[in-house]
């Protein structure tokens, strides 16, 4: 396998399963997940069919998702956001991808306790589409305030020292 990996957190792990489905490449998720509805318990399904409400009513209004405008993203593509909602009602990704495949690839997810945004049933959901991934779950709320699917970026140390050491045993 080629020395190559790609990294994503939220909608990048998204992005990096879809593109390890086609190419020889390691992949590492943070905080990510499959949005399809039967990953999330019943308030998890209500707060993404709202997003999806609210991300397609602003492509409408102005021809593009402006992420900006709700701290979701920046200036998105609509056909990425138009995407990301078919997912929601399938939970798999048979629109974009030519076959629903399972790669051989190398991934790790990292899962992080108290995300309301990427539970661990969610990572679950898009790791499966990897052969034998490996699946951490750390709990860093003790550690950091806030949200913690972002909250991890103001102290990376301990993701950081998960994914040097995954890097390591795959050499």
């Amino acid at each position: 396998m080629p020395n190559l990996t790609i990294f994503g957190h939220s909608l990048g792990g998204h992005l990096a399963t879809l593109y390890a489905q086609q190419k020889v490449i390691k992949v590492i998720g943070i905080a990510t997940g499959n949005i399809g509805l039967k990953y999330w318990n019943a308030l998890g399904k209500i707060n993404i069919l709202k997003v999806a409400t609210i991300i397609n009513l602003m492509i409408l209004k102005d021809g593009y998702f402006a992420g900006y405008k709700i701290g979701f993203g920046y200036k998105e593509a609509k056909t990425l956001m138009r995407d990301w909602s078919k997912t929601i009602f399938t939970g798999n990704y048979k629109h974009i991808l030519k076959i629903d495949s399972i790669s051989s690839n190398q991934a790790l997810f990292i899962s992080l306790e108290k995300d309301d945004f990427a539970p661990l049933s969610s990572t679950l959901g898009l790791s499966q589409y990897f052969k034998d991934p490996q699946i951490l779950a750390l709990d860093l709320s003790t550690q950091i305030e806030g949200n913690q699917h972002s909250a991890w970026i103001k102290k990376p140390n301990e993701i950081v020292d998960k994914i040097t050491h995954w890097l390591d045993d795959q050499k």
